[in-house]
């Protein structure tokens, strides 16, 4: 009976080894764990991005401290945009991976052949890395690869957070007048009107006389140029040639102590456009934006005014 008991013993304390050794190997150095990073410091810290998808593709390149879209005229990105997206690339982290095979790379469509997007890592030229987004195992969650790495993982990202269209990226709130403006010359087609305003009310000359503005409304307009938010810049030169060779269909000019900006506003095939004059872009506004703006005439400003105090010495 002891002797089964010093049998039964010794075979106990060989499982606890051996089970030991199994678990040793899992956690060594040169298994990931689960708090690893997916992007490393040196990845972060490249200065171009490059993110293909399957008809798109978004240049981003840093110069200085500002980001730039080298295939989308230049313009600057989104800069809130831009630091929650690389906070989200810092913040991804991999566990064990779900699958190591080359069939499994083509079913999660992260192979190099197949993969839904690719976001490369450039220093200047000089090629980093790769990574390759492939399926959806569940909400805001994504299969990704690195190039050259046979392990598959899923993190928390969504292909939204990584838009290979250029044109989601850029800073649509370019053209807001940010400061409040003090005067506002407004030109439409057959008529014209200066705002001026004196201790903080809206006027505008009718002979020698300064009179009231309609201060809601005008108000309420001039709020447009600062929540102004464009749609898209119209890339082909040739299409903004043939759009700005028209007259426009309303000129603003508003103007502080600081700063004074000139818009022109065009309508196309009942698509409206804006652009600053002394600058080559034009842009495309939305019908919501645009409304806002072009849709009102002179006697919105003037009517059921009363004569003001002031008067021109």
């Amino acid at each position: 009976m002891k002797k089964t008991n010093s049998i039964l013993l010794i075979a106990l304390v060989i499982q606890g080894v051996l089970a030991l050794g199994f678990w040793l190997s899992y956690s060594s150095p040169s298994t990931p764990k689960a708090s690893a990073p997916l992007i490393s410091e040196q990845l972060l810290a490249a200065n171009k991005l490059v993110i293909t998808g399957q008809e798109d593709k978004a240049v981003l390149n840093k110069q200085g401290d500002t980001w730039t879209l080298e295939n989308y005229g230049q313009l600057s990105v989104a800069s809130r945009k831009m630091d929650t997206f690389l906070d989200k690339l810092k913040q991804l982290k991999i566990g064990w991976p779900v699958a190591t095979t080359e069939a499994a790379a083509k079913r999660f469509e992260v192979d190099d052949t197949n993969s839904q997007k690719t976001l490369a890592f450039y220093n200047g030229d000089t090629l980093l890395a790769k990574l390759y987004l492939g399926t959806s195992p569940a909400y805001k969650r994504l299969h990704v690869r690195m190039d050259g790495d046979k392990n598959i993982y899923a993190v928390n990202l969504g292909q939204h957070d990584v838009s290979a269209d250029a044109a989601s990226w850029f800073d649509n709130t370019i053209m807001q007048f940010a400061p409040s403006p003090e005067s506002a010359s407004i030109t439409w087609e057959n008529d014209k009107l200066l705002l001026t305003k004196v201790d903080d009310i809206w006027t505008f000359k009718e002979g020698e006389r300064s009179v009231s503005a309609n201060e809601d409304h005008t108000n309420t307009w001039l709020n447009h140029f600062q929540s102004l938010r464009v749609k898209s810049l119209v890339l082909s030169q040739d299409e903004a040639e043939k759009i700005t060779v028209q007259n426009p269909i309303l000129k603003v000019s508003l103007s502080n102590n600081d700063t004074s900006v000139d818009y022109a506003f065009y309508s196309v095939n009942e698509t409206t456009y804006i652009k600053r004059y002394g600058q080559k872009e034009l842009y495309e506004l939305s019908s919501y934006e645009a409304d806002g703006i072009i849709n009102t005439n002179k006697t919105d400003f003037t009517e059921n005014n009363e004569v003001s105090d002031s008067e021109n010495d």
